[in-house]
């Protein structure tokens, strides 16, 4: 079941691949909306780039994107911790 999983994963990765900086201004519009349900969704998005990222080898690309992210909006609070739980270190 686990590679059945992964390989649906894959693929899911790749139908984004090409419509990053798409992704990254709805994350942008999320977050800027001040919602927690938003909060998640643009985490989950943020997950999916990250993850997309690690198998093109563009991993240090992403993570400047994401502290430039976590950066500007530094003051929700929210947002910060939502980032943080779920793994990633800004």
């Amino acid at each position: 079941m686990k590679k059945q999983q992964a390989l649906e994963r894959k693929k899911y990765l790749a139908g984004l691949a090409g419509r990053e900086e798409e992704l990254w201004r709805q994350i942008q519009s999320l977050v800027a909306g001040k919602r927690p349900t938003d909060y998640d969704q643009a985490v989950q998005l943020l997950l999916n780039l990250r993850d997309l990222a690690q198998g093109r080898s563009e991993k240090a690309a992403f993570q400047q994107k994401l502290a430039l992210l976590a950066e500007e909006h530094r003051r929700k609070y929210s947002f910060i911790k939502k980032l943080n739980t779920s793994g990633f270190s800004v």
